[in-house]
């Protein structure tokens, strides 16, 4: 898979440079934006019940895609109207708030989750400019092709307090969980205006098209202080065990895996599941063409 993603990136470089350095008209570009959620999914819910007979459940749905965009491009013409360009950049996703504020017989629950996700994106793609002419300070164009996101972290943060007649637990959480690689599509409708010969500004909406399967996570910061009868006791991370701190994901499971944690110094292994990143949105960017001007 690696080589031949390594292949296909080399080809389409040394495509983009040989048309480059033929029509002398190379551009290098910066651009930055704001993607709305797109296909939303379920992703949690705000849960309470006061009673063993009252509750309610409020149940999000979003895209872990939605947050700050940007990133830089590179590209050159391919022919009159239409240009090759590579695009590298990322995303920092909104923060997402769960909450349970319930009463497990006789026990307050009072709880707080909070996730958020960032990760890098490859972008190959022709972009297409009907009906241009050279002189035109104004033009519109549209820009279409795949991306590859080159894994994800999603940053989950839990701060939980329990209290009862009994005893009080306070704990807090902090675990980092790792995406695959994943394929998807990309496109944009924009419009560009000429400042000078060799600078330009554009404006476009933008969609991407992705999910993400979970391949690994990891807990890297736990404390828990559970108090009763007037004695305290603290678990730290270096307190639990492999199996509690490690999961990671597979497409299939069976009787060998450590499903249950039974294996304490393995990783607990879980069913593989996937998340929405699709997104829609808007950006700003500039552009600096070299050699022959803007197009």
């Amino acid at each position: 898979m690696k080589k031949t993603l390594t292949f296909l990136f080399g080809v389409v470089c040394c495509t983009l440079f040989n048309n480059a350095s033929a029509q002398n008209q190379p551009y290098v570009g910066v651009n930055l934006g704001y993607g709305l959620g797109a296909v939303p999914a379920y992703l949690g819910s705000n849960y309470s019940s006061p009673n063993d007979s009252t509750w309610n459940d409020e149940i999000i749905y979003g895209s872990l895609g939605k947050g700050l965009t940007g990133g830089i491009r590179i590209g050159a013409p391919i022919c009159e109207s239409a240009d090759l360009e590579l695009n590298f950049g990322g995303w920092h996703g909104k923060k997402y708030t769960f909450t349970d504020n319930s009463n497990y017989f006789g026990t307050d629950v009072n709880s707080t989750m909070t996730i958020n996700s960032c990760g890098w994106l490859f972008e190959p793609m022709i972009r297409f400019r009907p009906c241009h002419d050279q002189d035109d300070r104004l033009s519109w164009y549209t820009r279409q092709g795949f991306l590859l996101a080159l894994g994800g972290k999603n940053t989950v943060v839990t701060n939980s307090t329990s209290t009862s007649t009994f005893f009080t637990n306070t704990s807090t959480q902090t675990q980092i969980e790792k995406a695959n690689m994943g394929f998807g599509y990309s496109g944009a409708l924009g419009a560009e205006y000429k400042l000078n010969d060799n600078m330009s500004l554009n404006l476009e909406t933008q969609f991407r098209g992705f999910n993400l399967s979970w391949k690994s996570s990891t807990i890297t910061d736990y404390s828990s202080v559970s108090t009763s009868g007037g004695q305290s006791t603290t678990v730290t991370l270096a307190d639990l065990t492999v199996a509690q701190k490690e999961t990671v994901y597979k497409k299939s499971t069976n009787n060998d895996d450590n499903t249950n944690g039974t294996d304490e110094t393995k990783p607990t292994v879980e069913s593989q599941e996937y998340k929405p990143y699709s997104s829609w949105g808007f950006r700003i960017g500039f552009a600096i063409y070299f050699g022959g001007g803007t197009r």
